[in-house]
């Protein structure tokens, strides 16, 4: 008479091979992984948008070119920028608030709800900052709306005035 061992020794080996799978994959992940799709690190460094050079961005945020313009005409200049990181609302808020005065931006205004609202102005410049958490909570997005009055003479449209030829 045989005995039947077979299902017992199937459930073990299955065990081991799942066990190794799943170890093998964790380490897989780990080393593999790129800096695109982990969490950013405290060491991040801060950066200024190349359109925005008065703007400290926060280490961790990546730009979003798809949902971003820069705009720029004879009297103004300006745009948004749309960036998506995994960091807190309130340490995006701290840092904002403690970085924009630095670069001579004086706070003109916050509200805070289910998002935050920052507005900050210098002479003939406006900066308004969005930071909201995304609906999964998996990411947040901060979106920056820069306006700039460029210094030249008026036109004669934007004066009421008529020109005379």
């Amino acid at each position: 008479m045989k005995t039947k061992l077979f299902p017992l020794n199937q459930a073990i080996m299955f065990a081991l091979l799942a066990f190794f799978v799943l170890l093998s994959g964790c380490s897989s992940m780990s080393s593999s992984s790129t800096g695109d799709d982990m969490a950013p690190s405290i060491t991040d460094q801060p950066f200024y948008s190349a359109d925005f050079k008065e703007v400290l961005i926060p280490g961790g945020l990546k730009l979003n070119r798809d949902k971003s313009m820069f705009i720029t005409t004879d009297s103004f200049k300006g745009g948004f920028l749309h960036y998506k990181g995994r960091l807190e609302v309130n340490s995006l808020t701290d840092f904002f608030l403690n970085s924009m005065p630095k670069n001579g931006w004086q706070r003109t205004g916050m509200v805070k709800y289910k998002n935050v609202l920052l507005a900050f102005s210098k002479p003939r410049k406006t900066c308004m900052i969005t930071i909201a958490e995304s609906d999964l909570k998996f990411s947040t997005e901060v979106f920056i709306y820069v306006s700039e009055q460029i210094n030249k003479s008026p036109s004669p449209c934007l004066t009421g005035q008529q020109q005379t030829p």
